[in-house]
């Protein structure tokens, strides 16, 4: 599976079916080479061989299918390779139980493999009450009728009150045809449409496929929303920006409505140059398939398959095959080429994408609804301490803590206003990759026109300092749930990552540089406390444990 694995999705990309299930993965549990085979968009599980070489039997499920893992199942009969997957409905005309076998004479020979097999199938037709649907890769041939292991096998599914769907050849040479892959159901009428189709790229065995009429509860399509900068020229963004009634925001006192009037003209301006697109999540490309001469073997190649097939000829089966491994040896070099052109460039952006795109970093979608994340996230101090953050009472509690302490108005802390020139610095200063917050207001934009930029925002930061406030548009965040372990079983195995707008980040720098110098300057915290301080790490403790101990 590794080695045709990009083959494997450009087909999932011109076949986008809901459930891909796979025999023979040839995959190990190494989480490194799990993650590789990881495709966005799709959900996957896997069950590998770690003793035996090859075999395996694995699923991708498109993400926005609700599903679950029936590991119960699997226990049932370990001996059998076969992977099984719940999809919830409403009824059972709506429940769906899709599971994906492989048989391999190298784990059990076939009486004993047929014994179990008849044994998982009598279980599952008496306990599940849904439609049931079992494929995969069973080496059985159903075109020979006159072998023993093919009646007896048809016998069982017979007794079972169980159907094959499949009836075209499934693994075709020029020698012989064979159907040895095949689709069960325990509902006939309820499949819709099968047939066979052709990969091969991805193996010498055709896919077998089912439509099947029946309701499933999806997710709502993911979409994200870009900036679309196909027409962005920076003098023209920043002649328009010098022309904003800035003087606006100078009439008013509260910083709120300041702030509000800021953000307004902010984003009417880049909407101009650099509108707001909503885009659905797709598949990421694969740019070297683009290449005309690969485009033209593809096509090449499925004229001479198509041929070998109709005509069975030795000859024309070794032209579709010397076309076919022409083919695949073009795309591996021209993966090659790419990958090797993207990382020797000399912009990190642009080698960090080759280097996400080859590991694949493993999505794991969030099933919980964003309210409920939300209510969670937000009652963390609740359940912590034991403390309601609405609850006045804990607020006048600490309001008096503050004014009991003791006043020190010459040696204490206080906030001074901020220069045009710490500002525009701030701003100049900033990401220019990071994420935009819920102001929809990027960086990189920004960073463009600091210079002009810098006095309305000035004004707004000191009016701040002034009035001991923090503008309630900042205080918004876009959060970003970070799974802390594999399996996500509650929102406790969430951890929140909080994007912020932009220019707050302007005004929390400002104040905690102030801050900072303040507590170096007052000697505040122990030379042995290095976290989060200017030129110092971990790295330091340690250096100073060991000099500690090589004194002694």
């Amino acid at each position: 599976m590794v080695s045709t694995f990009d083959e494997l999705v450009l087909t999932m990309k011109q076949y986008p079916f809901d459930v891909i299930c796979m025999s023979e993965t040839w995959l190990k549990d190494n989480p490194l080479l799990l993650q590789h085979v990881n495709i966005p968009g799709y959900s996957s599980e896997f069950r590998n061989r770690d003793s035996i070489k090859g075999g395996g039997v694995g699923a991708y499920i498109n993400e926005s299918l609700k599903y679950r893992r029936r590991s119960d199942i699997e226990k049932k009969e370990p001996s059998l390779e076969h992977l099984w997957l719940e999809f919830p409905g409403r009824n059972k005309h709506s429940k769906l139980l899709v599971g994906t076998i492989y048989r391999s004479e190298k784990m059990l020979k076939c009486t004993e493999w047929l014994e179990r097999f008849e044994n998982l199938l009598g279980y599952l037709t008496a306990s599940w009450d849904g439609l049931i649907l079992v494929t995969g890769d069973i080496n059985i041939d159903l075109l020979g009728h006159s072998n023993s292991v093919t009646t007896q096998y048809l016998d069982m599914l017979s007794s079972l009150n169980l159907y094959q769907h499949v009836q075209k050849p499934t693994r075709t040479t020029y020698k012989s045809s064979t159907l040895i892959d095949h689709i069960i159901s325990n509902s006939p009428t309820r499949i819709s449409h099968t047939d066979v189709l052709p990969c091969p790229l991805v193996s010498d065995h055709d896919a077998v496929y089912a439509c099947i009429n029946i309701k499933v509860t999806r997710f709502e399509t993911r979409y994200k929303y870009i900036r679309c900068e196909k027409n962005f020229n920076d003098l023209n963004f920043v002649e328009d920006f010098k022309t904003l009634p800035f003087s606006v925001i100078y009439g008013v006192a509260d910083p709120d409505e300041k702030l509000d009037i800021l953000n307004s003209l902010i984003t009417e301006c880049i909407e101009r140059h650099a509108p707001l697109r909503r885009t659905k999540i797709t598949r990421p490309p694969a740019p070297w398939l683009k290449d005309p001469t690969i485009q033209d073997l593809q096509e090449q190649r499925n004229v001479l398959q198509a041929s070998a097939r109709r005509s069975k000829d030795a000859q024309a089966w070794e032209l579709f095959r010397s076309a076919r491994n022409r083919l695949k040896a073009l795309i591996k070099i021209a993966k090659k080429k790419f990958m090797q052109k993207m990382l020797s460039s000399k912009k990190p952006k642009e080698v960090w994408k080759v280097i996400h795109r080859i590991l694949h970093a493993e999505p794991r979608r969030i099933t919980f609804h964003p309210d409920k994340l939300n209510s969670h996230f937000t009652s963390t101090a609740e359940r912590t301490i034991g403390t309601d953050v609405n609850d006045n009472n804990s607020y006048d509690t600490i309001r008096n803590m503050i004014d009991s302490l003791p006043p020190d108005y010459d040696n204490g802390f206080h906030i001074n206003p901020v220069t045009l020139g710490e500002v525009v610095n701030e701003i100049r200063c900033l990401r220019g990759d990071c994420s935009t917050g819920p102001d929809h207001i990027p960086a990189k934009i920004i960073k463009i026109v600091a210079e002009y930029l810098g006095s309305p925002l000035t004004d707004i930061i000191n009016t701040c300092i002034a009035n001991r406030s923090f503008p309630s548009a900042w205080k918004i965040a876009r959060i970003c749930a970070i799974p802390k372990v594999k399996q996500i079983t509650s929102e406790n195995d969430l951890r929140p990552i909080s994007i912020l707008p932009v220019l707050s980040k302007v005004y929390e720098r400002l104040i905690f540089r102030q801050l900072s110098k303040f507590i170096d300057d007052n000697k505040l915290l122990s030379s042995t406390i290095s976290a989060y301080r200017k030129g110092q790490s971990t790295t330091t403790v340690m250096q100073a444990i060991r000099d500690d101990i090589t004194k002694q």
